[in-house]
């Protein structure tokens, strides 16, 4: 008995371990892609720097999730090389009976679904709102980037075209505002950020504006366009801004499609997570990388399949009942195929 528990104990460790040790390494990866991004392949200041990369960290939670089950299938296959490479596999079967497999199988799913609904629902949509008022702030003081681009768009509520900058001012500046058909030229802007409002502020230049309630022209040495905070963080809200209730309730399509593939992503972990322990304990050392080489194509093609569909559903080629019966019915089929490649001796 104090066996099977040291058995047990030490299964979990060893997976635990590899899972957080590859998540660490993707997750890093996807942290210097995302600061550099941030940069816009510039630096300023030391200091600046440094606010950038703090920043870059409350993204990686809403790209955790995603990964989670191409983590998982990576981990196994190292854990099961592992066990297979040291003939651990044998001593298991020999301590462990079936109930003994389902119940560390069990334990690891219980954890790993946990922390995917908690990282998925609560803080992924809160680190990542964070991080993208930061990244937002960050931007629009002209911290960093647009040097090169000589110009500055927000949504379709504005956009800026200048011929330089220095420090946070704008030289030579053309800007439309596309709400009220208005055009500005100045010689200088600058951008100011703050918790309450986003303000552009032209210093001496000339107003135009041309729409059905008015036409003018005007000269000005300050003119101040405002757009409040809640908007600003409306044009920049995205899929990872929800949790899956929100995106199901929204109003806008393309949020409601994320949504329906979320509640997916739990089947699909699912199953990634019994194929997982398929391919720890019961791989055969003599067809082990021809088998994970073919499950990892199979998995890859599974994630095709379920970008198309959303595409489908997207363009109301069926509805989100179909997308639910064809992408369940496919992940059945190669479930059950991957199960029987491990099963033949």
């Amino acid at each position: 008995m104090i066996i099977i528990k040291k058995i047990k104990s030490y299964i979990l460790l060893n997976y635990f371990k590899y899972l957080i040790t590859n998540s660490l390494f993707f997750i890093s990866l996807v942290w210097i892609s995302q600061t550099l991004k941030i940069l816009n392949i510039q630096f300023s200041d030391s200091v600046e720097v440094l606010d950038i990369i703090l920043t870059s960290i409350a993204v990686l939670p809403s790209y955790l999730s995603p990964l989670l089950p191409i983590l998982i299938i990576f981990t196994s296959i190292a854990l099961g090389y592992k066990f297979i490479n040291n003939n651990e596999v044998m001593i298991y079967k020999f301590y462990l009976n079936k109930s003994n497999f389902v119940k560390i199988f069990t334990m690891i799913s219980f954890i790993i679904i946990i922390f995917f609904s908690y990282n998925s629902e609560i803080i992924g949509p809160k680190t990542y709102k964070h991080y993208k008022e930061k990244e937002l702030s960050i931007r629009n003081t002209l911290k960093l980037g647009f040097k090169n681009e000589n110009e500055f768009h927000i949504g379709e509520e504005l956009s800026l075209f200048f011929d330089s900058t220095d420090e946070n001012i704008f030289r030579n500046v053309r800007a439309i505002i596309y709400d009220q058909n208005r055009f500005i030229i100045s010689n200088n802007a600058t951008l100011e950020f703050n918790e309450n409002t986003f303000n552009i502020i032209f210093i001496d230049g000339e107003r135009s504006i041309l729409n059905s309630n008015e036409k003018s022209y005007t000269k000005f040495e300050k003119f101040t366009y405002s757009i409040i905070n809640e908007k600003v963080e409306k044009l920049f809200y995205d899929k990872e801004h929800f949790n899956t209730l929100e995106l199901l309730n929204s109003d806008d399509k393309k949020l409601i499609i994320h949504g329906h593939n979320r509640i997916y992503q739990y089947v699909f972990l699912l199953s990634i997570l019994l194929i997982s322990q398929k391919i720890i304990f019961f791989s055969n050392k003599d067809t082990y990388l021809k088998n994970n080489f073919l499950t990892i194509i199979l998995i890859f093609v599974l994630i095709v399949i379920n970008s198309f569909l959303q595409y489908s559903l997207k363009n109301d080629y069926f509805g989100p009942q179909i997308y639910y019966i064809l992408n369940i019915i496919i992940l059945l089929i190669v479930t059950n195929y991957i199960y029987r490649i491990y099963e033949i001796k």
